[in-house]
């Protein structure tokens, strides 16, 4: 991965972290598409995955999960399939 593409990356939110023999962007999934309001508990009121109205549970679950990529090999980690594939989306649009 070029440092041309990793600057594209982080234009489109993406974060860079390094640490030892690791060299990750990561992003969050409220950059990916989630949008939630809250109760004053802090519990999820109501959430939007990319402008679909989604149950709070698979908000929790899009929030806690990690996605990223790893720059030594260029391959896009996640554990969830929706923001796999959101990235998937946005590192294509950086490559064009």
């Amino acid at each position: 991965m070029t440092e041309n593409m990793i600057a594209k990356l982080e234009a489109l939110g993406f974060k860079r972290w390094q640490k030892g023999s690791f060299d990750r962007l990561y992003i969050n999934a409220s950059d990916l598409g989630l949008v939630c309001s809250y109760y004053n508990t802090g519990n999820i009121r109501s959430a939007e995955f990319q402008g679909e109205h989604i149950s709070n549970c698979s908000a929790r679950k899009l929030k806690f999960a990690k996605t990223f990529i790893d720059v030594k090999s260029g391959r896009l980690y996640s554990d969830h399939d929706w923001l796999r594939d959101a990235a998937q989306e946005l590192i294509e649009q950086a490559a064009a």
